[in-house]
């Protein structure tokens, strides 16, 4: 025999640790059991075993306690048992040493035999317990295990501001201990925090008495400083430096709010302010969405996909719009899928019927009388007027099937009604010529991913804008995170253009991650955006032209087919070069909520992620007409303005169909939809439309890099679920159309099925 316990390696093979002679120093030292040291069981004479096998170690049995693995050795001869703590298994802590033979006379508990461990959740008492069963003196021993209290975080974390000064954090006992005991207190690497600079921590262990049931505190002090954005701070209790036995809370996450990165000031003297008028609600099925003026009879026409009407709003009196008529778009297809308006001709966007069937745009006089249809690309969404009126432009999506048995391809249609509506021709695109570029479009940054899809079917063409010179149309493409640019000229499709991601990283550039964080929390993340515009718009200063996109994001989520995950999902494994802090970006309050895609991380192929792709960058951008670049995007702004926002800010992030306050935080935020440029009396304003909490918020965009907030209005009610929710389309009403003699804004409401002036 040995002597002694060893520690193996249990996938080599290999000793790790072998406890020498330490069995017979303690049995030897012992003030009782020395004087019988190496004795058997059938007598007390002294170094009887030496000659033989010493101590006999003949049972083992080991259990976790408070987080920490325990050894429970029972020495055959001697008799006893001998505690260690394998924390470490290389260098296990001797604890104890338990004997109840009797030292004078052969008594009490003698040879061990087996060792078993009760835990406290499988004790009658609630106690754990270790039980012996002694060979030679026919008995069973009960030793209760008694430990120092059993202590853990009151709460998993809080959010406090920067410059809070002194806070206290709760740490409860679970269990008063029999034993006194300390939780020593570690800051993980993986905290954002500074030590020094945004936390000072008074102590690292909080002390429990033997005994004592009441809750202890730790205190860290919040100082003020100058360095931009949120960071969080997490704490552990030590399971293996402490001598209190760890609760089930042991991490803490102290997120703590910046005060340098305030939202941007409106303009002090805004030229142009909205004023809300009144809305208009449907008396039909409720899903208004796409929303087009008409100068020459005053009229509204808005598109109600829900039940399949186009109405026909008259808005001669700006406060009290009123039903003048509706359009059926049943007996021509699915319903509308968006209407444009000018000069007396509406056109609606019409799809199919099934998946894959071709669409339709149809025309009808202000009165909703049929002029003329023609047929466009699979499933169009948006239909728009070029400037001069010539032309109009479709964006036919062909999404796929739910189980993506077929899978049409987008496409633009150039519709020609220069010779009149009842002569107009279609020119519809495609995007076969870029089957063959996929590996390159792909390296750019363009997102092909569908199951088995080619370029021109993955393609889905959502919104549109035209140049002011009527030559170019620029098409988003949301689900790949491109732009199409189309001559209406020439009749082609002239490029694909990434539009990238958005750093958020930088600094400055933050967002609100999490729907369980309990309060607004602006911070840096490890993750990167994809814009995956919805709205677009064309607008110029100067002669140069613009582009403005609304970056709503959108996801593939299909019966056969989704990309949708969460940072924390177990399908989600983060590579630990690229997140050496994987374990505590997983946690909810931290990024483990954010929805993420499967189709984008894994640079390398090796199975794992080493970049995150949100969707949506929660902002505006205006980018180049030359190549799509960013000139300037709206970085945190939107999310600013509306936590910040008096009445609205209780509403923060919230659903378009519930009140829950950052519900959407997980998700993409306020998801700004849709975007318009208007201009009024020679300067440029953009109104962009939030989906989710709703409202318009306002920039002048004359200087196309610095865009300046103007204002935010949100017509939904804070304390229900009412009023206009859900902006989906925005049409602006210039002075010279509108009977107050000042311009409007028209904006549809989809989930409400409102219209509001």
């Amino acid at each position: 025999g040995g002597r002694s316990f060893s520690i193996w390696d249990a996938t080599a093979g290999t000793l790790v640790y072998d406890s020498g002679n330490s069995l017979e120093q303690v049995t030897a030292a012992d003030p009782v059991f020395g004087s019988v040291f190496n004795a058997d069981y059938a007598g007390n004479e002294f170094k009887n075993r030496s000659d033989d096998r010493g101590p006999e170690p003949e049972a083992v049995v080991v259990a976790e306690i408070g987080g920490r693995p325990y050894a429970f050795i029972g020495l055959e001869r001697i008799g006893g048992i001998v505690m260690y703590s394998l924390a470490d298994p290389a260098a296990p802590e001797f604890v104890q040493y338990v004997n109840t033979r009797t030292a004078n006379g052969l008594g009490g508990d003698r040879s061990p035999e087996d060792i078993i461990y009760v835990a406290s959740e499988d004790s009658p008492t609630g106690k754990p317990y270790v039980l012996a069963s002694h060979e030679a003196s026919g008995s069973v021993a009960v030793f209760e295990v008694n430990t120092a209290a059993t202590a853990g975080f009151a709460r998993s974390g809080a959010v406090v501001e920067e410059g809070a000064g002194e806070v206290e954090i709760e740490l409860a006992v679970g269990r008063a201990g029999v034993l006194s005991g300390e939780a020593v207190i570690r800051i993980a690497g993986a905290s954002t925090a500074r030590e020094g600079g945004d936390f000072v921590l008074s102590s690292n262990t909080v002390s429990f008495e033997a005994g004592a049931g009441a809750s202890q505190v730790l205190r860290v002090d919040i100082p003020d400083n100058a360095e931009p954005g949120g960071r969080y701070l997490i704490l552990e209790i030590d399971p293996v430096s402490s001598s209190a036995i760890v609760g089930d809370t042991s991490r803490y996450i102290l997120l703590i709010k910046d005060n340098d990165d305030p939202p941007p000031a409106a303009q002090p003297d805004p030229y142009m302010q909205l004023d809300y008028l009144g809305s208009y609600s449907t008396p039909y099925s409720s899903a208004m969405e796409m929303v087009a003026y008409d100068a020459q009879n005053r009229r509204l026409f808005v598109s109600n996909p829900a039940a399949a009407l186009v109405e026909i709003l008259d808005y001669s009196t700006p406060g009290n719009i009123m039903l003048a008529d509706t359009i059926s778009i049943a007996p021509y297809g699915a319903g509308p899928g968006s209407v444009a308006a000018r000069d007396g001709v509406v056109a609606v966007a019409v799809p199919g019927h099934n998946t894959g069937d071709n669409g339709k745009v149809v025309f009808f006089d202000a009165d909703g009388v049929f002029l003329h249809e023609v047929q466009v690309g699979a499933m169009p969404g948006m239909v728009c007027f070029s400037p001069d009126g010539s032309k109009l432009v479709t964006a036919n999506e062909g999404e796929p099937s739910a189980d993506y048995s077929v899978d049409p391809e987008g496409s633009v249609s150039i519709i020609d009604i220069s010779g009149g509506v009842a002569g107009a021709t279609v020119a519809t695109l495609g995007f076969e010529a870029f089957n063959s570029q996929q590996a390159s479009l792909e390296a750019q940054g363009v997102r092909i991913f569908g199951p088995n899809a080619t370029v021109a079917q993955d393609l889905e063409p959502e919104s549109v804008a035209i140049s002011d010179d009527g030559r170019i149309a620029y098409v988003t493409c949301q689900e790949n995170n491109a732009l199409a640019v189309v001559d209406l000229i020439g009749g082609t499709v002239a490029g694909i253009w990434p539009l990238r991601t958005k750093d958020w990283t930088r600094p400055g550039t933050t967002f609100d991650a999490s729907d369980e964080s309990g309060d607004v929390f602006f911070a840096n993340w490890p993750v990167k955006g994809m814009y995956q515009p919805d709205g677009i718009d064309y607008f110029s200063v100067g002669g140069v032209g613009y582009l403005i996109t609304a970056n709503e994001g959108n996801a593939r989520a299909y019966d056969a087919f989704s990309e949708e995950l969460r940072v924390g999902d177990d399908e989600v494994v983060l590579d630990p070069t690229a997140f050496p802090d994987a374990e505590y970006l997983k946690e909810d309050v931290l990024l483990g909520h954010l929805r993420i895609t499967s189709a984008a991380g894994d640079t390398d192929g090796d199975g794992d992620y080493d970049e995150l792709h949100a969707y949506g960058g929660r902002s505006f951008t205006i980018r180049s007409t030359l190549n799509g670049g960013v000139i300037y995007d709206s970085g945190n702004d939107l999310e600013q303005i509306t936590a910040a926002d008096p009445g609205f800010g209780a509403l923060f992030n919230s659903n378009d169909e519930e009140n829950e306050f950052k519900g959407r935080s997980a998700d993409k935020g306020p998801e700004p939809e849709s975007v318009v440029v208007a201009e009024v009396d020679g300067r440029q304003f953009a109104f962009i439309g939030l989906e989710r909490v709703g409202g318009i918020i306002v920039y002048e965009v004359t200087n196309p890099v610095a865009p300046q907030f103007i204002q935010y209005i949100n017509t939904r009610r804070v304390d229900g679920i009412g009023g206009d929710l859900s902006p989906e389309g925005i049409s602006f009403i210039p002075a010279s159309a509108s009977p107050t003699g000042r311009p409007l804004l028209a904006v549809a409401y989809k989930v409400s099925g409102t219209v509001a002036l």
